[in-house]
C-alpha cells in the first residue's frame, strides 16, 4: 500500500513543480521553475479582476528564485475597468483571451519582443482606436482583433502567413489595411462586417478566402481575387453593397451560395470558363445587375441563384449544357433576352419545374449566335426536349421539331402562345407529356406531320388536341451540320471557305508554345500564333473545328502601326472575314 502512494505521489511531483500558480504584488503568475519563466494569469478568484492602470514585471521573484515573465495568459479577460497595460520587453506571447472585452482600454503598447498574439487576445477592446502590430509578429490567433469598432488602420507584419478566421470581424471603423504578400490564407469571416473598408490589396500569394471574408463590407468598391485561390466560398461578399466590380481569375472553379448575394452596386458580371457551379442564392437580389455573362464550364446553376435580381435584362450562356434549380431566375422582372450559342446543348440542359427557374419565362426573347429565334428548329441530334427548356418564349411562331425527337417533356413549350404551325418530322410520335404546350393555345396551331402519321397524332395526346393536323406536303427537309471549313494561309492571307452555304465564320488567336531541340545552344525566336475558325448558321449544328498555325514573322505589319505582334494577326483575320 506504501509503495502505491510513493508511486502516486512520484507521479504527481512533475506536475506540482512544472507550474504553479501563485499571487505576487497583487497579480497572479503561472511559475515554470525548470524554465524559470513565469506566465501571468487570471485571479483564482475569477476574471475580470484587474483595474485601472497595470504595470506587468520583467520578472517577478518567488522563494528567492527569479523568474522572467514572457506570457500574458487570459489574465485581463473581462476587466472592464483596466484602463492601461504596460507590457515589458520580456514578452513574448500575447495568448488568448488575454484582453478580451476590456472595455475601458483606450492604449496599448505591444513590444518588439512579442512573436505571438493568441485568439480573441484584444477581442471587445471598443475603447482601442489604434494598434501597432510589432515587425517580430509571425502568428496572429483568430478575431485577436475582432470588435474594435474605434480602430481604423492597420499594418500586418511581414512575417504572417494567415489572416486567421474572424481576425477583423465588426471592426466597423477600419477603412484601410495592408497585408504582407507573404500571406496565403484568408479565413472565414476574417472581415465580416468592416462596414467602412474602403479597399483591400489581396496579395497575389494567396490560395484560399474563406466563407463570409468580406460579408456585410458595405463601401468596398472593387477587389481582385488572386489566380491561385480555386473557388469562392459561400457568403464571401454577401452585402457589399458598395462592390462595383470584381476581378474573377481563370482559377475559379466554383462559386459558393449568397457569394454576391446582395451586391446592388454590381451592374455586369462575366463568370470565367472554368466554372462549373454557381451556388444557391449566390447573385440573390443583386438589383443593379443588368447583364451576366455566363462561362462554358458552368453546369449547374442553384436554386434562387439569380432571385430577384429585378434590373437584370440579358443573359449570356456560352454553349454549354446547364442544370438551373428551383427558382434560379426567379423576380427578374427586366429580363428580356436569353442568348446561347448551341441549340443542341440547350436542349440536353435541365430546368427544374419550378416557376422562375428558366430565364426564359421572364425573358421571353431567345438569340441564337446573335439572331432572335422566331422560327425555332430542333436539330435532327436531338433527341429528347427535356422539361421546361422553352417555356415561356412567346415569340416563337414556329417550332419544327427534328427527326430524333423520341420523347417531349412537361412544359417544353408552355406559355409559347404564338406558336402558329408545328412541323413533326420524326418517322413515329414522340411520347409527349400532356403539359408540352400548357397555356400555349396549342389546339389553334396547325401540325405539319408525315402523312403516314396524320391519324396517330390525331389519336394521341396531347396532340389531338389541335384541330388542324394536316401532312407535310413535299420532301421532308433536314437540319444539318455545318460543313468543317478550310483554312489556309499563304504569302500574308487567310482564307478560309465552307461547303455549307449561308455560313458566318468564328475564330479564335492563341498563342501556341513550340518545344524544340538545339546542340548549338543559338535559336531563332519568332513568336506562334493559332488561328482556329468553326462555321456556323441559325438552324444548322456548328461545324468542327478547324485550325493553322501562323508566325508573326510571315505575317507583317499589317495594321501600320510600326510593329509586328497579335494585333497583325487579327487584322489579317478581320479582313477575310470581312469584319
Amino acid at each position: 500500500m506504501r509503495k502505491q502512494l510513493l508511486m502516486a505521489l512520484l507521479m504527481f511531483l512533475p506536475m506540482m513543480v512544472s507550474a504553479e500558480k501563485v499571487e505576487i504584488d497583487g497579480m497572479w503568475y503561472n511559475l515554470i521553475p525548470k524554465a524559470k519563466v513565469a506566465e501571468l494569469t487570471n485571479q483564482k478568484s475569477g476574471v475580470g479582476t484587474y483595474s485601472g492602470d497595470v504595470i506587468i514585471p520583467e520578472s517577478v521573484t518567488y522563494n528567492s528564485v527569479e523568474y522572467r515573465v514572457v506570457a500574458i495568459n487570459s489574465a485581463f479577460s473581462y476587466c472592464t475597468n483596466l484602463t492601461s497595460v504596460s507590457i515589458p520587453n520580456s514578452v513574448t506571447t500575447i495568448g488568448s483571451n488575454a484582453f478580451y472585452k476590456c472595455t475601458a482600454l483606450t492604449s496599448i503598447t505591444i513590444p518588439n519582443s512579442v512573436t505571438s498574439i493568441g485568439e480573441n487576445a484584444f477581442s471587445g477592446c471598443t475603447g482601442l482606436t489604434s494598434i501597432s502590430i510589432p515587425d517580430g509578429v509571425t502568428s496572429i490567433g483568430g478575431s485577436a482583433f475582432s470588435g474594435i469598432s474605434g480602430l481604423t488602420t492597420i499594418t500586418i507584419p511581414n512575417g504572417v502567413t494567415s489572416i486567421n478566421g474572424g481576425l477583423f470581424s465588426g471592426c466597423t471603423g477600419l477603412n484601410s489595411i495592408v497585408i504582407p504578400d507573404g500571406v496565403t490564407f484568408i479565413g472565414i469571416g476574417a472581415f465580416y462586417g468592416c462596414s467602412s473598408l474602403i479597399s483591400i490589396n489581396i496579395p497575389s500569394d494567396v490560395t484560399f478566402i474563406g466563407e463570409s471574408a468580406f460579408t456585410n463590407c458595405t463601401v468596398l468598391s472593387s477587389i481582385t481575387i488572386p489566380d491561385g485561390v480555386t473557388s469562392i466560398e459561400d457568403d464571401t461578399f454577401n452585402g457589399c453593397t458598395g462592390l462595383t466590380s470584381i476581378d474573377i481569375p481563370s482559377s475559379i472553379t466554383s462559386i459558393g451560395k449568397y457569394a454576391f448575394s446582395r451586391c446592388t452596386g454590381l451592374t455586369s458580371f462575366t463568370i470565367p470558363n472554368s466554372v462549373l457551379s454557381i451556388g444557391d442564392y449566390c447573385f440573390s437580389r443583386c438589383t443593379g445587375l443588368t447583364s451576366v455573362d455566363i462561362g462554358n464550364g458552368v453546369t449547374s446553376i442553384g436554386s434562387y441563384a439569380f432571385n430577384y435580381c429585378s434590373s437584370l435584362t440579358s443573359l449570356n450562356f456560352n454553349n454549354n449544357i446547364i442544370s438551373c434549380e428551383q427558382a434560379a431566375f426567379y423576380g427578374c422582372s427586366s429580363l428580356n433576352s436569353v442568348y446561347i450559342n448551341d441549340l443542341t446543348s440547350w436542349c440536353n440542359s435541365t430546368m427544374s419545374s419550378a416557376s422562375g427557374s428558366n430565364p426564359l419565362e421572364m425573358a421571353h426573347h431567345l438569340f441564337v449566335n446573335g439572331e432572335e429565334v422566331t422560327d425555332l428548329i430542333i436539330p435532327n441530334d436531338v433527341t429528347t426536349i427535356n422539361a421546361s427548356l422553352f417555356y415561356g418564349c412567346s415569340y416563337l411562331n414556329s417550332v419544327t421539331i427534328g427527326n430524333s425527337v423520341k420523347n417531349i417533356g412537361s412544359s417544353a413549350f408552355a406559355k409559347c402562345e404564338n406558336i402558329a404551325d408545328v412541323f413533326c418530322y420524326s418517322d413515329a410520335v414522340p411520347t409527349t407529356d400532356k403539359d408540352a404546350f400548357l397555356n400555349s393555345y396549342i389546339q389553334y396551331a396547325t401540325l405539319h406531320v408525315p402523312a403516314g402519321l396524320v391519324d396517330s397524332y390525331r389519336a394521341t395526346a396531347p396532340w389531338n388536341s389541335i384541330i388542324n393536323i394536316v401532312p407535310i406536303e413535299g420532301e421532308i427537309p433536314k437540319v444539318n451540320k455545318c460543313a468543317t471549313p478550310t483554312i489556309e494561309y499563304s504569302n500574308g492571307s487567310v482564307t478560309c471557305n465552307c461547303e455549307t452555304e449561308g455560313v458566318k465564320y468564328v475564330y479564335q488567336i492563341a498563342p501556341v508554345t513550340v518545344k524544340q531541340e538545339s546542340e548549338s545552344g543559338r535559336f531563332a525566336f519568332a513568336p506562334t500564333y493559332e488561328i482556329t475558325v468553326y462555321a456556323t448558321r441559325e438552324g444548322y449544328k456548328d461545324s468542327d473545328t478547324a485550325s493553322i498555325i501562323v508566325g508573326l514573322s510571315n505575317v507583317g505589319d499589317l495594321n501600320g502601326d510600326g510593329q509586328i505582334s497579335i494585333a497583325d494577326v487579327t487584322s489579317l483575320v478581320n479582313v477575310i472575314l470581312g469584319k
